[in-house]
């Protein structure tokens, strides 16, 4: 006789537990997919050009590149033309859009539209590009620190962390993974362009996820360094005003204490030299260029820093006491004038033997490329008649006494080189920006946070002799 159903065990799950299980083990399985998941860039992309060195640069070879977006609620029932003469006029500067959309480099889900079709919702624009890259400083990335969870690199000046507007494959991810052969590497946080220094960088996601407690909890200790104009007090400084965006355009900030963000920055004189100051910095919160702007805001901005050193840009005041004399639309303009991609053609008065600054190449004839190329270089380095203006250039002839060539780094190869007739940029013969352009006083020193420490070297700029 069998056992009353009151009397068996109850080994059955309800509803609500059998759920919980199963959202347990899926939460189990993204984590476990999250941990091993490959961050980085594929074989693809990084085969689509190749680096050169001459003049102290690392340069790279010109592209195609293709953009992608999904049509944004701001641009329904606008034209194609409308919204790229508007919202993307620096990605299309000195060509026309109405070519691009015709010629098929514009396109709306993968195909050719007419001029006058309206953007609709779900619709995914892509844009391909002959893509230059702006060069950067050839100097050498010296690993700090490598082990299983952790690689530390001191990074030179004018490389930015990620791709980002003229500089893909000359930003520091691809160039670890394409040259270095470091894949798998998760960014920590973001030094600018033009700053140099320390960067972390995590080899999993635990380290990854460590480091990043401690900078949103603000226990990680940061030591940067720079030299500012003027004699810097000698007592420990404290700078706490709020930073708001100036343009989005083109990446500038200010002191803004109505809409700004908490920002707090600590600074200590170093030594005085007679006309600058070494400083040390200790930021406490993470906002872009904080450490420029704190700066600017206290009259000692960085020597050689191109954004919060203009007084032809912020106004006669530079931007201390958070006092600026124009607009945020005249910050823009005035910004604009000064710093734009066209300082970079090479303008020479017209002889026989120079090239006229008007003379575009039409053909895709690489040697002739070549050839007028390395006849623009000569007459750089000869100082030939050149007449460049171009914010804190020293000449164009300046002397890399800091940078070692080495034999064994590819140079220029012609054929390797391609054109595109509807290029802008491959009509044009550009010079070779010098090391006082892609520098800035500005270097992550150090990081500390738990048992780990890490630091680098002091620059050449920071050193007791320089008189700079």
């Amino acid at each position: 006789m069998s056992a009353s159903n009151s009397d068996s065990p109850k080994t059955s799950k309800t509803r609500q537990e059998i759920k919980e299980e199963r959202k347990k083990a899926l939460k189990q399985r993204r984590q476990q997919k999250k941990e091993h998941k490959e961050v980085g860039f594929s074989n693809d992309i990084l085969k689509q050009t190749e680096y050169y060195f001459e003049n102290g640069l690392r340069k790279v070879y010109p592209y195609y590149f293709g953009w992608n977006t999904t049509a944004k609620e701001r641009w329904f029932d606008r034209t194609l033309l409308d919204i790229y003469s508007t919202e993307f006029s620096r990605a299309t500067v000195n060509q026309s859009v109405e070519n691009l959309i015709e010629s098929g480099k514009i396109r709306c889900n993968g195909q050719v539209k007419p001029l006058d079709y309206k953007v609709k919702n779900g619709d995914r624009i892509s844009h391909i590009k002959h893509r230059h890259e702006i060069p950067v400083l050839a100097d050498k990335i010296k690993i700090i620190y490598d082990d299983d969870n952790f690689l530390v690199v001191d990074k030179p000046c004018s490389i930015p962390i990620h791709p980002c507007g003229k500089y893909r494959y000359n930003s520091l991810s691809i160039i670890l993974i394409k040259e270095m052969g470091y894949s798998n590497l998760r960014t920590m946080y973001r030094l600018d362009r033009l700053t140099s220094g320390l960067v972390i960088l995590a080899k999993n996601l635990k380290s990854s996820l460590l480091v990043d407690k401690h900078i949103k909890d603000r226990t990680a200790q940061k030591t940067y360094l720079c030299r500012v104009s003027g004699e810097f007090p000698t007592e420990r400084i404290t700078v706490d005003k709020p930073i708001d965006s100036a343009s989005k355009k083109i990446g500038m900030f200010w002191v803004d204490c109505d809409n700004g963000k908490e920002a707090l920055t600590e600074f200590e004189r170093i030594s005085f030299n007679g006309k600058t100051s070494l400083v040390k910095c200790f930021p406490k919160t993470g906002r872009t260029h904080q450490i420029r702007i704190h700066l600017q805001y206290l009259g000692y901005p960085i020597v050689n820093d191109p954004l919060y050193n203009q007084p032809t840009v912020w106004g006669p005041s530079n931007g201390k006491n958070g006092i600026y004399e124009f607009s945020k639309k005249q910050i823009e303009e005035n910004f604009l004038k000064i710093h734009t991609f066209e300082a970079w053609i090479i303008k020479q008065e017209s002889s026989e033997n120079e090239i006229d600054e008007k003379e575009t190449v039409s053909k895709y004839d690489t040697s002739d490329i070549a050839a007028k190329r390395k006849n623009s270089q000569d007459d750089q380095n000869d100082n030939k008649k050149q007449k460049i203006e171009f914010n804190l250039v020293k000449s164009s002839n300046e002397v890399d006494d800091e940078f070692e060539a080495d034999p064994s780094l590819p140079a220029f190869d012609g054929t390797k080189l391609t054109k595109d007739d509807e290029c802008f940029e491959c009509k044009q013969i550009y010079r070779d920006p010098v090391r006082s352009e892609l520098t800035m006083y500005l270097h992550a020193l150090s990081y500390k946070f738990d048992d780990l420490e890490f630091k680098t070297e002091f620059p050449l700029w920071a050193r007791e002799d320089f008189n700079g």
